[in-house]
């Protein structure tokens, strides 16, 4: 009996059975979306893997565009390593201050935390990269609502004489 079956007809077969499936699955449980979007009531939204909705800048990009911002990027990681270490150093700050914030920490005790930090990465506090991690502590503490920190207040931090 199971010789009289071909593979072409099992697969057809199987293909329509699922088809068929994942229509009365369709119409059962999203019938009122299906309608929506077919009325124009509700447009198609694809989302990414966590969740986040896709824009259709998303998903129609130029290719040539990409690759050309692409080897810029691989350009600049290799021309300034220092990028690397500012990321480093804006993640530490950023744990810092949501733990002080947590912890509940008096100002001397926050500022004293950051000029540690602060004192580590020397190199960068006589980089171009100083005044945005300036903003960064000062825009992070407004944020979290910890400490506030003046632009001043934190331009001090970097001073080695405290």
């Amino acid at each position: 009996m199971l010789r009289g079956i071909s593979w072409n007809s099992y697969i057809v077969v199987a293909v329509l059975v699922l088809i068929a499936w994942y229509l009365f699955v369709g119409l059962r449980f999203y019938f009122d979306d299906l309608k929506d979007l077919v009325s124009g009531k509700r447009k198609l939204q694809f989302r990414d893997l966590l969740g986040k909705p896709i824009s259709r800048l998303d998903v129609d990009f130029d290719y040539q565009k990409s690759e050309e911002v692409l080897n810029a990027a691989v350009e600049f990681e290799t021309v300034d390593p220092i990028f690397n270490e500012v990321e480093e150093l804006t993640s530490r700050l950023k744990n810092a201050i949501t733990d002080a914030t947590q912890k509940k920490l008096l100002k001397d005790e926050f500022e004293h935390r950051l000029r540690f930090l602060l004192k580590e990465n020397l190199l960068l506090g006589n980089s171009s990269f100083r005044p945005s991690i300036n903003e960064f502590i000062v825009s992070e503490c407004e944020k979290q609502e910890s400490v506030l920190l003046t632009h001043q207040e934190v331009e001090d931090l970097w001073d080695l004489k405290n």
